[in-house]
């Protein structure tokens, strides 16, 4: 019993290393695809960003295409996850939802300046990018894409319920109110007139009066 359970905590303090590993992995392409763009940069750009070998990079990816997927969907997972949290955080009114909403969407993006132009560039940007990736990694991709977009819905939706969001086309508006969410990230630039969190408060007001007629108070 006694060496099964050394088995086994052996098991999970390598599974705990590996983790790491690969987050530190993660985090370095995030960056080097950011700054270098996904076809200049190389596997062993990243490799040496990160003091490790190319061959051990492969252990853990077997090609760019896998990698960038990974960056990809851990941005995405972590930004539906903020997303999630605010709403449920802000629960008393859809207008304090979608402050909240929005907020939280530009914090996540400002915060780490490599993942607003990442998820952007890949995911909006020329089709090629994305057709690189696998059917299954695209599909994946697409359901937090689909996460996000019903998150805003949802919000939508209850404030159109309650008749105090005045929405004509509730597909474009969503997209509308995304621009205004993930277009800071091309113009900020940190230690300037605004803070993050004063751009994230003066987005969320944009899209409050974007939705909210003038009679309303606005």
């Amino acid at each position: 019993m006694a060496a099964m359970d050394s088995s086994k905590s052996t098991s999970q303090r390598v599974g705990r290393k590996r983790a790491v590993q690969r987050d530190r992995i993660l985090r370095a392409a995030i960056g080097e695809f950011a700054a270098r763009g996904y076809e200049r940069a190389t596997m062993q750009d990243i490799a040496t960003t990160l003091d490790m070998t190319s061959a051990a990079l492969y252990y853990y990816f077997k090609t760019k295409d896998d990698l960038l997927f990974a960056a990809l969907d851990s941005v995405l997972v972590d930004l539906v996850e903020a997303l999630v949290l605010a709403v449920e955080a802000a629960v008393s009114t859809p207008q304090t939802q979608l402050r909240a909403l929005v907020a939280a969407h530009v914090t996540f993006e400002l915060e780490d300046p490599t993942v607003g132009p990442l998820v952007n560039t890949h995911l909006y940007g020329p089709r090629y990018l994305v057709d690189m990736l696998s059917p299954a990694q695209q599909a994946k991709l697409k359901n937090h894409q689909r996460d996000i977009y019903n998150l805003y819905r949802s919000v939508l939706q209850q404030g159109m319920a309650q008749g105090v969001f005045s929405v004509n086309d509730l597909t474009l508006v969503i997209f509308d109110l995304l621009a205004i969410a993930q277009y800071p990230v091309v113009w900020f630039r940190p230690g300037r007139t605004l803070t993050i969190n004063e751009v994230a408060e003066r987005q969320a007001e944009l899209s409050l009066r974007l939705l909210i007629e003038p009679k309303n108070g606005l």
